[in-house]
């Protein structure tokens, strides 16, 4: 709605998402933030390619490391919320997963979907597949900062979600096979399994089948 300028729609939406978590802001905030990249920084030769950084996905980076540095400095000055998430470790419990490989392993996920996609015209109102690598390089900097991280990720699932249904709605078979891919790793990943089977359910898989090869 922002972007089609229906403005009393995303106000009221944006006001309905933080009434029912307090994250909501947060996700508001960097959505406002992709839809800007997208409109003040275009792709271009109005092609996306799988192996090339685009203008806005290095905007984004680059916002996301400002993020970062914002973050730790209000941590440092005494900003007490700040300083709460910036003094945690990463999670150490068994059945979580470091902030590090959740980064790589989203990043193989795209990297994956992106080769099989292959290149595609940008679309000019309002590019899925663009705000879908943007937000990727946009929250990988946060990964430096777990307590954050294990919360903003979920902005980057909900493009994942998004991704998909475009993929699969797309008349090219490449695109929509990308949007299975990306929908099956999820089917897959150890925090799946651990909600199927129980937490440290994944690594129990795998000792079976460790077990079981030798």
């Amino acid at each position: 709605y922002f972007v089609r300028t229906r403005y009393v729609f995303a106000l009221l939406f944006s006001a309905l998402a933080m009434s029912i978590h307090h994250w909501g802001w947060a996700f508001i905030g960097l959505s406002l933030v992709l839809m800007l990249i997208q409109k003040v920084v275009p792709v271009r030769n109005s092609e996306i390619s799988p192996l090339s950084l685009s203008r806005p996905e290095w905007l984004g980076l680059g916002i996301g490391i400002l993020i970062v540095i914002t973050i730790k400095v209000l941590g440092a000055i005494g900003f007490a919320q700040f300083g709460y998430a910036t003094s945690l470790s990463d999670w150490q419990e068994e059945f979580r997963i470091s902030s590090g490989i959740k980064v790589i392993a989203l990043f193989f996920v795209l990297i994956v979907s992106e080769m099989i996609a292959g290149t595609t015209r940008v679309d000019q109102v309002t590019d899925i597949r663009q705000l879908r690598r943007t937000t990727f390089f946009l929250i990988a900097p946060l990964a430096v900062l777990p307590e954050i991280f294990s919360r903003v990720y979920f902005f980057f699932f909900a493009f994942e979600a998004i991704y998909i249904i475009w993929a699969l709605t797309r008349d090219s078979a490449r695109i929509r096979l990308s949007g299975v891919v990306v929908f099956s790793a999820y089917a897959v990943a150890p925090n799946a399994i651990n909600i199927l089977v129980g937490k440290g359910g994944w690594q129990e898989i795998m000792w079976l089948v460790k077990h079981e090869l030798l």
